[in-house]
């Protein structure tokens, strides 16, 4: 390996590196997506929803306006609304919101599963490129020093 190819493949591990970083920012904001995806249908599951497929007596603090809060009791309903994002809301009755919230949770769960064996691949991937870009970088400053050493001895 020369000098030329050394540097070469210290550049082409250090994309390598900025890909893998990339990918790993990435994945910890799906990661934090899921995992806070996956707090809110768990309570939803256990508190909301109740064994008798009616929703619990709850009392809720909600916002009302920008800063404006107000206390509701909600006693006794046969049917929840649930905010699916992209700015829709549908009502379900307690059975078919406590089947989607089941569902949803499955599929978090699961895509959370994956999503750490990914990280983990990553964080694997990281490490052997900067060992490598280390071995490199260390080759091509010994080689450096062993042009440089017989020069010296030679003046001498």
């Amino acid at each position: 390996m020369s000098v030329v190819q050394a540097k070469g493949s210290v550049a082409t591990a250090s994309k390598c590196m900025k890909e893998y970083c990339r990918l790993l920012f990435i994945s910890v904001s799906v990661f934090m997506v899921l995992d806070s995806s996956i707090g809110i249908s768990s309570v939803l599951l256990t508190f909301h929803v109740g064994t008798n497929n009616n929703l619990q007596a709850l009392v809720a603090d909600f916002e009302v306006s920008e800063g404006i809060y107000s206390l509701a009791r909600i006693e006794d309903a046969d049917s929840v609304c649930l905010w699916l994002g992209a700015n829709v809301m549908l009502e379900y009755s307690c059975d078919e919101a406590k089947d989607l919230l089941q569902k949803n949770l499955e599929n978090a769960r699961a895509s959370l599963d994956v999503l750490i064996a990914d990280l983990q691949f990553l964080r694997d991937q990281v490490t052997v490129t900067q060992v490598t870009i280390a071995r490199v970088y260390n080759w091509d400053v010994h080689q450096r020093r062993v042009r440089q050493s017989p020069s010296v001895g030679k003046d001498s």
